[in-house]
């Protein structure tokens, strides 16, 4: 059993990390999409700190020596999930630039086929 003035700093912590999502989002730094997941996070650990025998059975249930063990477990299966999440994110992005940088340069070969080839200027010597 967690004591009270644990909890209470346990809970403030999580609603200062709800507090930051909102502004991130708010200031465009986090899309919503994202904020969504950390907010979910942060309404776990609130679950985990109030009701702490609901960890205890679930580390009864898998078998695991204690309640911290599981928490250590589901928060490596988080990060996991999190991390592919972001790698297949990425690759997606990663060809779509690839796709525009494709697109861009035929879109160029296209114009200066048909209008000659683009004026370029020389460089200023300061």
């Amino acid at each position: 059993m967690m004591p009270l003035h644990q909890k209470i700093a346990s809970t403030l912590i999580a609603l200062a990390m709800v507090i930051l999502i909102f502004y991130l989002v708010r200031k465009r730094y986090l899309r919503e999409e994202y904020s969504l997941i950390w907010i979910c996070w942060a309404m776990v650990i609130l679950g985990v700190v109030w009701f702490s025998q609901v960890l205890g059975f679930v580390s009864h249930l898998i078998g695991a020596v204690s309640p911290i063990t599981t928490l250590f477990l589901f928060a490596f299966i988080f990060i996991f999930l999190l991390c592919l999440h972001f790698s297949t994110s990425l690759s997606r992005l990663t060809t779509q630039m690839k796709n525009l940088t494709q697109k861009i340069s035929l879109m160029e070969a296209e114009r200066e086929r048909q209008n000659g080839p683009k004026e370029t200027f020389p460089e200023e010597n300061t």
